[in-house]
């Protein structure tokens, strides 16, 4: 395996940092009052990044018991209602995975546009709340 140097660790860095900025103003970009600023991004990030690990433990507890569909509702029920909180609507193609192996809050890219610089999952899916890095 090869030893990362200085400038390596240096350049991972930099391009994680230029992609968590890119995912940020594409949050911005969301939001109903369109303030296309990374500082405001990542203040959204950190709001949906806790309404995330919500619904991914409910995920993960459906997959591992079964969560009963009043839990399912519920969560549901919360998601939606925080997500519009913090973005001050429900962006187009939203919807929330459960299944326990990726991220819950997404943007299906089928159904509506994914923000230019957003991450993607595998499917192609906008995350809203990844962690990059």
């Amino acid at each position: 395996m090869k030893r990362m140097d200085k400038y390596d660790r240096i350049e991972r860095e930099a391009f994680i940092e230029r992609r968590r900025r890119a995912h940020h103003i594409a949050l911005a970009s969301l939001a109903v009052v369109r303030l296309p600023n990374a500082d405001d991004g990542c203040r959204i990030w950190r709001a949906l990044r806790r309404v995330e690990i919500q619904t991914h433990t409910i995920a993960i507890a459906y997959c591992n018991r079964g969560a009963s569909d009043v839990e399912i509702r519920t969560v549901e029920s919360m998601a939606h209602r925080e997500v519009e909180r913090i973005l001050g609507h429900i962006p187009a193609g939203f919807t929330i995975n459960w299944d326990p192996r990726g991220y819950t809050l997404k943007i299906d890219s089928e159904k509506a546009p994914i923000p230019d610089g957003m991450e993607r999952d595998m499917g192609g899916y906008g995350i809203l709340a990844p962690l990059i890095g």
